[in-house]
């Protein structure tokens, strides 16, 4: 069946992975009623009419719309005598375990899950492309992130935000100083962290951690980020937090003055980063009510009643 063009595109995208689809349906042989012959994912070579001709079917005597119980008589398989010698392969090469229930209907199964059911989790691991974890990934990823400050993190870390250096680089005209500051052309580099107007907001933002450094270049400081915020603890959890807030609201700002004409000094994209922070982690309960989480709590003006006995719930 061919996808019609008259769908939506999310339609037609998922049809066309039936095929990799039914790679996972697997049919679960007993009394062979309910499964198709020829159709059907049941045999270990898969479905047989993509190695078998219609002729070839034809002169199996049996129709195209065959079930699996035309070849099995009294619990026992029980093929027409093969005419060639890829039918007389296909008889071969099932298993010896794989033998007919006749007082068990075939079953359907998801055969990548454990279970056989269908799981979004187990369908995902077998057909996502797979690679060595990148170091900054518990910096984007973490319990209590909010996906949309994460997903501009993410685009971040791997350099592929559109920032002007890079857009000069696809032969795009345009003006290559930094809307921010002015003072400097804009790249990942410069943008987040060394921009005087960037940094401000690192300022304050650091010295709120009760941390005494000065902002440098993106790959550096992402790579003390990721030093810094080893562990589940309060801290690292609530800078994780605070990190991509920042990035997320300064690509905002750019975006704002670039595209909208609007400005915001950066005390005010603080004000608006401390709003959502503060908004964000009323929800999370159960902290524990150390001196260090209370003085992290002060700084940031973050409600007390977070704090709780004992080790505190997923954050």
């Amino acid at each position: 069946m061919k996808v019609p063009y008259d769908c939506s595109w999310t339609v037609r995208k998922i049809l066309k992975l039936r095929g990799l689809g039914q790679n996972f349906v697997k049919h679960h042989i007993g009394n062979g009623l309910g499964t198709s012959l020829w159709y059907d994912n049941w045999h270990p070579w898969g479905p047989l009419y993509k190695i078998l001709d219609d002729r070839t079917v034809s002169r199996l005597g049996t129709a195209a719309s065959a079930t699996v119980s035309s070849v099995i008589s009294n619990g026992i398989w029980h093929w027409p005598r093969p005419r060639n010698n890829l039918i007389h392969q296909i008889q071969m090469a099932i298993p010896g375990n794989l033998v007919p229930q006749i007082e068990m209907e075939d079953e359907v199964r998801w055969h990548i899950s454990p279970n056989g059911q269908y799981t979004t989790k187990h369908t995902w691991e077998a057909i996502r492309s797979k690679s060595e974890k990148v170091p900054w990934a518990s910096l984007v990823w973490f319990p209590r992130n909010v996906p949309k400050w994460a997903f501009i993190l993410w685009l971040a870390c791997l350099k592929r935000l559109s920032t002007k250096d890079r857009l000069r680089k696809w032969g795009m005209e345009v003006d290559p100083t930094c809307v921010l500051c002015s003072q400097a052309d804009e790249s990942l580099q410069h943008l987040f962290f060394h921009c005087c107007y960037s940094s401000n907001i690192w300022e304050v933002i650091l010295y709120r951690f009760q941390i005494q450094r000065k902002a440098d270049l993106w790959n550096s400081e992402v790579s003390w980020a990721i030093h810094f915020c080893r562990g589940n603890s309060f801290q690292s959890l609530l800078f994780k937090l605070v990190f991509a807030a920042a990035v997320y609201h300064i690509w905002m700002e750019r975006n704002s003055r670039i595209f909208g004409g609007r400005s915001r000094c950066a005390p005010e994209v603080l004000d608006s980063i401390d709003e959502y922070i503060r908004s964000h982690v009323y929800s999370w309960k159960v902290i524990p009510s150390s001196v260090e989480n209370q003085s992290m709590c002060e700084l940031w003006k973050l409600p007390r009643r977070i704090f709780g006995p004992g080790i505190p719930r997923v954050l």
